[in-house]
This record gives C-alpha cells, sequence and structure tokens, in this order.
C-alpha cells in the first residue's frame, strides 16, 4: 500500500466516540472594557480543544471629537499572554497588532474580511451598513459579537492542534488592550483626500470601546481506545509528550543603520523587521492611503489614473488589472515604510523621465557574525527574499512601489522552507552569546524611522504525569 498513490487507494478509516461542540466561554473580566485594560479568561478543561479555531469575539464602538474610526482589529491588542497553573506558556510579545499585520501581509488569504474588521471604512460601515457621515463609528448591537479575532501565534500554530486540556493545569488568557492612540480621527470623510488629512484642531478624547466579548471555542470528546493508548505510550517512552508552537520576541529602536539585539532559543526560525516613519503613534492621526488605489471619489473605473506628486506619492493610481479603482487604507502604525529618504524613494520618479534615484541603501542581516544573505541586498530587492523567507505564496502588495511605501518587510529565514511546527531545523543559540544585527550601509538611509524586529522560535511544552509541565525555549 506504501508505493500505492492515494488516487488509488480503496481503504475506509473509522475513529467511534467523536462528538464535537461548540461552546461561549465568558470573561472574567466584567462590563465594558476601554483602551490599556486587560480582559482574562479561563479555557474549557477536561475536553480536547480545537487551538487554531479559538477566536475572540467582540463588538467596538469609537468616540471622540469629530470622526473616530476603528483601527483594523488587531490592532486594537498590545499583547496576549497564555498561563499554565500559573507558569507563562507564552508571555506574548509587545506590538501584537503589528506582528499580526506582517503575517497578514505575507499570508493575506488567512484574512477574513467578514468578521474580522481588517479594513478602515470612510463613510459606510461595511458591517452594519450604517453612514458613517460625519459619525464615530458605531457596530455593537444588544447581544451581538460582529467581530472575531486569532488570539496570536501560540493558537496559530500549535501543534498538535487539537490540544487535551484533561493532561493539563487550568489555561488562562489575558488580552491586554492597547492604548486610545489606535483610535483614527479626521474632520471629514466626505472625500477620501479629508478623510486622510488630520484634523485642524489636534483630537485627545478619541477613545473605544469593546463589548459582548467572549470566546469562542470548538470542543471535541474521543470515547475511542486507540487515542488513550497512544497518549499512555508517549507518556512511558519520553515521560512526557511534546507540544509544539512558535513564539515571537520583540525588539524596538530608531532605527540609525545598525539594530543589535540577541536570542537564546534553542530553534530561531526568522528575523523580521519593519520600518515606520517618525510620528505613527500621535494621537488622532487619520488613515494613510495606499499606494496605488483610488485618490477621488471620481475615479471609479478600472484604468483612470491620476499623476500624483512627489510630495504626495499616495495620489498615485496604477493602471491596469492589478489594481481595482476602489479605495483602500493602512492605519499609520502599521504602514510598513522602506526607511529612505523622500528624495531617494521611488515617488522621487513621479513626472520624470529619468530616474531620479540614485543613493541606494543596502540591508543585510548578520547571526553570530555570519552575513545573510551573504551580500549587501539594496533596499528594492527585499520583496522576492522577504517572500521567500516567510513562505509566502503572495504578499499583500500589488506593485514595488506599494511594497516600498506601505508593505515594507525586511526578512530572512535560518530554518528549511515550509517547515512544520513539529519540525526544529533553526538556529540553537542557547551556547551563543553572539550578536544579531540588521546592518546598513547608510547610503541615503532615513536615520529616523521606528523599527520594530521579530525573532521567531519554535517553543516545546512538555506535558508529564500529574499535569506537570516543562516550558523550553
Amino acid at each position: 500500500m506504501a508505493d500505492i498513490p492515494n488516487e488509488l487507494a480503496y481503504f475506509v478509516s473509522t475513529m467511534e466516540g467523536v462528538s464535537v461542540n461548540t461552546f461561549k466561554v465568558n470573561a472574567q473580566t466584567t462590563g465594558d472594557v476601554t483602551s490599556s485594560r486587560s480582559i482574562k479568561f479561563t479555557l474549557p478543561n477536561n475536553t480536547i480543544l480545537n487551538m487554531r479555531d479559538v477566536r475572540l469575539a467582540f463588538s467596538l464602538d469609537t468616540s471622540g471629537t469629530g470622526e473616530t474610526r476603528a483601527p483594523p482589529s488587531h490592532l486594537l491588542v498590545n499583547r496576549v499572554a497564555v498561563s499554565c497553573g500559573g507558569i507563562p506558556l507564552d508571555s506574548g510579545c509587545n506590538n501584537f497588532g503589528v506582528l499580526q499585520e506582517i503575517l497578514r501581509v505575507a499570508h493575506p488569504h488567512d484574512c477574513d474580511l467578514v468578521d474580522e474588521h481588517a479594513e478602515i471604512y470612510r463613510n459606510q460601515n461595511q458591517t452594519n451598513l450604517m453612514d458613517l457621515s460625519g459619525q464615530s463609528e458605531i457596530s455593537s448591537a444588544p447581544g451581538v459579537a460582529f467581530y472575531t479575532m486569532s488570539l496570536g501565534p501560540l493558537f496559530d500554530t500549535i501543534e498538535p492542534a487539537l490540544l487535551d486540556t484533561s493532561l493539563l493545569a487550568e489555561l488562562q488568557v489575558e488580552v491586554f488592550l492597547a492604548n486610545s492612540n489606535v483610535v483614527l480621527c479626521s474632520d471629514k470623510s466626505v472625500t477620501i483626500a479629508e478623510f486622510t488629512t488630520a484634523p485642524a484642531s489636534p483630537v485627545t478624547d478619541a477613545e473605544f470601546t469593546m463589548k459582548n466579548y467572549h470566546l469562542i471555542c470548538p470542543c471535541v470528546a474521543l470515547a475511542d481506545k486507540s487515542f488513550e493508548t497512544m497518549i499512555s505510550r508517549a507518556m512511558s517512552l519520553n515521560n512526557y509528550i511534546p507540544v509544539n508552537y512558535h513564539q515571537y520576541y520583540n525588539f524596538a529602536s530608531t532605527y540609525n543603520g545598525d539594530f543589535i539585539g540577541s536570542n537564546g532559543s534553542m530553534c530561531l526560525n526568522k528575523l523580521i523587521a519593519v520600518f515606520r516613519d517618525s510620528g505613527f503613534d500621535a494621537r488622532g492621526q487619520p488613515a494613510v492611503k495606499r499606494l496605488g488605489y483610488a485618490r477621488t471619489a471620481s475615479l471609479t473605473v478600472r484604468g483612470q489614473s491620476d499623476a500624483g506628486t512627489t510630495d504626495n506619492p499616495a495620489t498615485v493610481v496604477f493602471q491596469g488589472e492589478g489594481y481595482p479603482a476602489n479605495e483602500k487604507y493602512v492605519h499609520p502604525q502599521l504602514n510598513f515604510h522602506v526607511p529612505v529618504s523622500n528624495a531617494n524613494s521611488l515617488p522621487g520618479n513621479i513626472g520624470e523621465t529619468t530616474n531620479q534615484v540614485t543613493s541606494i541603501p543596502l540591508l543585510n542581516w548578520r547571526v553570530s557574525n555570519v552575513m545573510t544573505p551573504n551580500y549587501q541586498v539594496p533596499v528594492y530587492e527585499w520583496y522576492r527574499l522577504t517572500k521567500q523567507a516567510l513562505d509566502s505564496d503572495e504578499m499583500d502588495a500589488k506593485s514595488l512601489p506599494e511594497f516600498m511605501q506601505n508593505r515594507y518587510i525586511v526578512a530572512q529565514a535560518t530554518n528549511l522552507p515550509d517547515t512544520p511546527v513539529r519540525r526544529k531545523t533553526g538556529i540553537d543559540m542557547r551556547n551563543s552569546t553572539s550578536q544579531i544585527r540588521l546592518e546598513s550601509n547608510g547610503n541615503g538611509l532615513l536615520t529616523s524611522s521606528d523599527i520594530q524586529v521579530y525573532f521567531q522560535c519554535t517553543t516545546e511544552l512538555q506535558i508529564g504525569s500529574g499535569l506537570r509541565i516543562s516550558v523550553l525555549n
């Protein structure tokens, strides 16, 4: 049978005693919650929990002077911590929303536009169809949770994804919300230009409120002897059963040409960096129009374009099949911009017949004093390298200028491509005191950019008898 392809094989496999159901888990926190607060949950025990499909469900309102809009839902969260019997499984890295945005850029098909509030709405709420002109965004209704979101890398990558919680002590999740600076503000939303312009008077009272929040937890019950036998054999063989998941470590700084960090994990898989323009986290900011989409409400037909200017490259609208004529925005805190000066960026070529980009910075990672890639890479060549490093088949960008202006990520893999979470192929950094660096030659570099660096590592949870656990990072 081993040599016969599945298309030719005839067989039937049966697992008896299977029962599947989905449960609503209410929070230990009560009442509506606003920015900078936290929400605590206890996951179901004595069951097999489908971790990949656990979701935080909620509804959302914004308030403040002028017109306020909710950000993409993952930006509402700063950190998610998971513990077992008081022992941290994942303390959660800061800037959760930035990490989730990076993963969505690399895997845009993993984002559900129906219930994740992944987009920014200008003048109509695409959830309940309410008119938003002159209003703050209101999406709540009594007892209804319109939106759901992932709880992060541990839930999304854990293997096995069906986790037997009867083998563990109490599992707790704490969601730490972001501050109110994530709320978008504008004076008007009649036109795209007005919506992407900051209010004339600074907004100091913008706020978001999360309501009707709970967890959606799909669970499985098995009355099948083979499953119990497998657990018993694994316990007797190694005195524990292994559970692997990805964990991220975050570093933040101002990039002046050389980032320096360190990591002591047993399996370092990926190095990821994004850059944001200074002032990205100021309060009361408007949305940023993504380069290539419609500039004004009058541009509604595919193929129409606007010339744009060097000072305002966001007004560029590309022609052809790649770009629809509809609007698309990005939050300033999620606007990943190549760290080069305006004079040396691609929009400098707008309206020109000769290439104006003459100073091109070079970027490369260095791990344990080994350059990776093994050459200095021009900033404009990182698209393909990043796509390969993040095991992406399609990035959330339709042109190189859009990638450079709004979606710029510098990533390098240190493990094998498309490696399953159960298989560790990354670098063992436990006995190394070497630094991890992101270097630049500084040629045309913008030295005021914020840099966010994430190291993806594989963590192993060893579950022993008697609810004993060990966490190996």
